[in-house]
């Protein structure tokens, strides 16, 4: 472990003058702890191993195949192997691990001059420490500052996060009160933690932090407790160089420094830098960068700065293959292996593609040199034979196989006489395979001759067809060669059987007889009284089914009623219809089926549209509340589902439609419209400028109408006025001051005929 932290106190010391970029990425990745093209035979074993960096805390590690070498695995290219492990510690001694800032986000979502009071800060904790040891210093020339964090005489301090704030993080996806913690002065950050630090007091706007809320991970948030008035960040393009630097109060050795360039920068919303390894983030070397898709969405992802392991994977390459079917990898030249992060965050700073989240890629040849043996190994004369030794796979097309039999030969052929035991080896570069192979000679010749069958009906024998007496010699071959082996002897013997024919059976539709049914016309033929295992009597059984014809459906559909036979049917009705006559008395001749199908007519309405009290002078929408095929209005002729007109006198308005059953239906709707009566009305707009014209905000309305109130609101429902009275007037003052110009609502309380009604609008004010 000591040469752990060694390391560890290296990379704090380097860490203070270079910088990557805090996404993860792979510092190596290496086959048999080698990244050179290497050579593997199928019995082989390989070692995966890799070293990686600003990785997540529950993240592992996936390694990929492919027979191209530029293959993306985050694209759905190659075939995985394995999956392994990543394992990191961290000390929780105070002090032995600094904070590292990791991105600043430097133009807010709004630049209407709001950004300041939105950019934030995100860094790592380090070994963690007290909230309220940690020190921010600002840009010295980024003036207008309000005050360091706890340093210099105009102080700021931090505050515990808004309850606003941190309402409106942990409405992005996946973030809410388990996983997003607001700390303040008095809590303790832990150890290893991911923290947002908003440098004003007043945020405006909801970031979207939804990709690291479902990375797993805790998302800490800190804020100050002063308001900015420029901002922690220059973000105009100059040649100035801006710098923030986080300290420890009771931590001396830890200063970290985050710089950026303002050249070529632009005053954009989305704007944001990250880590670079030259010390300085600019939008020369790619480190400032704008998020132009989504401005309000923070660049987070969870840095670790600790002691990775990833846990080596060790395998044998024949073994895998046999559990593991994306692993066969014999037939190919040549392949290609990569890793990938399983779970990278994949946001608009560190994307997964092959180039930023994959690792190196390792070149491999392995062989499979599976070598076969074929040919006459089974053989029956003294001829010369022929055994070929044959490999399973194609590839690798080079280097050339070489091949050795247990005689010398060195050719994939090789002739033989005698049985016996035949070897031969395959060397394919740095593999060796072998094979073996038996040869014997065909059984001796023999002759055999099977018991006699006896019948008197036809016989199957080797899928030949006999009726009468027979001798059958059929020879056998062995498996290959060309010489018979076995002779076989088969005699079939009929005896004659005698003929009988019985009465005709009936049946209707079907007839069942010996446990069968017969749905037509048949001849049957079988054997009774048993003879010497040979039936004696051939009896023929003729069956005759008489069927009962199915004529076609009669279907009818007719509105409220439908006459079918002399009769009126109301509601839907199905029967079938059979006819009187039969065949030989037991069989219906004829069946139909008939579909009796009735069409309510439905209640058809005339519907006005609006419906309020009808005055003369007004249009009203009349309208079928039934969808039909066609309309008819006594208005016009219309043939439309709407009519609209304009009410000058009473009449009578009717419409006939028919649906699409062809039933037909009637409605009328009597039209008597009344003289419009006026209560009263609001201006649209006033101006209070002095001018003596249209200065007051008032209703004007008839005698009849008694005004009880009148109350005015601003767009934020500021209640801006309130009067009483028939002399109720607004002259757009409030508190004394004249209001800014924009829509206003106005809710007017009157009683007409001793009844109280209400009436509100909106209006604009002018100046």
């Amino acid at each position: 472990m000591y040469w752990r932290w060694t390391l560890w106190l290296l990379f704090v010391f380097f860490s203070k003058i270079s910088y990557g970029q805090q996404c993860p990425t792979f510092n190596f990745f290496k086959l048999n702890e080698s990244i050179a093209i290497q050579k593997f035979c199928r019995i082989d074993s390989m070692k995966f191993s890799a070293d990686v960096k600003n990785t997540l805390g529950i993240d592992s590690i996936e390694f990929y195949w492919d027979s191209v070498a530029n293959f993306n695995p985050y694209a759905g290219q190659g075939k995985k192997i394995t999956t392994t492990s990543i394992k990191s510690s961290i000390s929780a001694t105070p002090c032995d691990i600094c904070p590292q800032m990791q991105t600043i986000f430097i133009n807010a979502c709004n630049g209407s001059g709001l950004e300041a009071d939105n950019e934030f800060l995100i860094f790592n904790s380090g070994s963690g420490f007290k909230a309220s040891d940690i020190q921010l210093k600002y840009n010295a020339n980024n003036t207008g500052q309000d005050g360091h964090i706890n340093l210099g005489t105009s102080i700021c301090g931090i505050q515990t996060p808004s309850s606003s704030l941190m309402d409106s993080i942990r409405k992005n996806t996946g973030c809410n009160n388990l996983n997003v913690l607001a700390i303040g002065p008095n809590d303790t950050l832990p150890p290893n933690a991911t923290v947002i630090f908003f440098h004003s007091k007043t945020v405006t706007k909801r970031y979207d932090l939804s990709n690291f809320c479902q990375s797993g991970n805790n998302l800490y948030v800190m804020q100050s407790s002063c308001k900015r008035t420029i901002g922690a960040y220059g973000n105009s393009s100059s040649s100035n160089t801006d710098s923030i630097v986080l300290t420890l109060k009771n931590c001396s050795k830890c200063r970290d420094v985050f710089k950026h360039l303002r050249v070529s920068m632009n005053n954009t919303d989305g704007m944001y830098a990250v880590r670079h390894s030259s010390g300085v983030s600019s939008v020369a070397n790619g480190s400032l960068l704008l998020n132009s898709a989504n401005p309000c969405e923070g660049p987070l992802t969870n840095f670790t700065p600790a002691f990775l392991d990833v846990a080596p994977v060790k395998f044998n390459i024949n073994d895998l293959s046999k559990s593991n079917s994306n692993f066969g990898i014999c037939g190919y030249d040549t392949l290609y292996l990569k890793a990938i992060f399983k779970n990278h965050p994949n946001s608009f700073s560190c994307k997964n593609t092959a180039a930023g989240a994959a690792s190196n890629v390792i070149k491999t040849l392995i062989y499979c040199p599976d070598v076969t043996i074929t040919g006459d190994y089974v053989f029956c004369d003294q001829s010369n034979k022929i055994l070929t030794a044959q490999k399973k796979y194609k590839k690798p097309i080079s280097p050339t196989e070489t091949y050795l039999w247990d005689n010398g030969i060195t050719q994939k052929d090789r002739s033989f006489l005698l049985s016996g035991v035949y070897k031969v080896k395959m060397s394919q570069d740095i593999c060796i395979d072998s094979a073996e192979i038996t040869t014997k000679n065909a059984e001796p010749f023999y002759s055999k001759t099977n018991t006699e069958i006896i019948s008197c009906k036809e016989v199957i024998y080797l899928g030949r067809a006999f009726k009468k007496d027979t001798l059958i010699l059929d020879t056998f071959k062995t498996h290959v060669g060309n010489c018979d082996s076995v002779e076989i002897r088969q005699k079939i013997r009929f005896i004659a059987p005698k003929y009988d024919t019985s009465s005709v059976l009936i049946g209707c539709n079907s007839y069942s007889f010996q446990n069968s049914t017969y749905y037509s016309d048949t001849l049957l033929a079988y054997l009774i009284s048993a003879s010497n295992d040979c039936d004696s009597i051939l009896r023929y059984q003729p069956i005759k089914i008489f069927k009962t014809i199915i004529l076609k459906d009669t279907i009818k559909r007719e509105c409220d009623s439908v006459f079918f036979g002399s009769q009126y049917y109301k509601k839907d009705t199905i029967f079938t219809i059979t006819n009187a006559f039969h065949n030989f008395g037991i069989c219906d001749s004829t069946q139909q089926k008939v579909t009796l199908t009735i069409y309510s007519k439905s209640f058809l309405e005339i519907i006005d549209s609006p419906k309020t009290t009808q005055y003369i002078g007004n249009y009203i929408k009349l309208s079928s509340n039934l969808e039909a095929k066609k309309y008819k209005w006594n208005w016009q002729n219309d043939s439309t589902k709407a009519i609209t007109f304009l009410m000058d006198k009473e009449l009578d308005v009717w419409l006939k439609t028919i649906d699409s059953n062809n039933c037909i239906s009637n409605a009328t709707y009597k039209i008597s419209p009344k003289e419009k009566e006026r209560f009263f009305a609001l201006p649209t707009a006033f101006s209070p400028n002095g001018d003596f014209r249209n200065d007051i905000f008032k209703p004007e309305y008839q005698k009849t109408i008694e005004i009880v109130s009148m109350t005015i609101f601003n767009r934020i429902g500021e209640m801006v006025y309130y009067g009483l009275g028939d002399q109720v007037g607004w002259d757009g003052k409030y508190k004394g001051e004249i209001q800014q110009n924009g829509s206003y609502l106005c809710t007017i309380v009157y009683r007409k005929e001793g009844v109280l009604k209400k009436y509100s609008s909106t209006f604009d004010l002018l100046r």
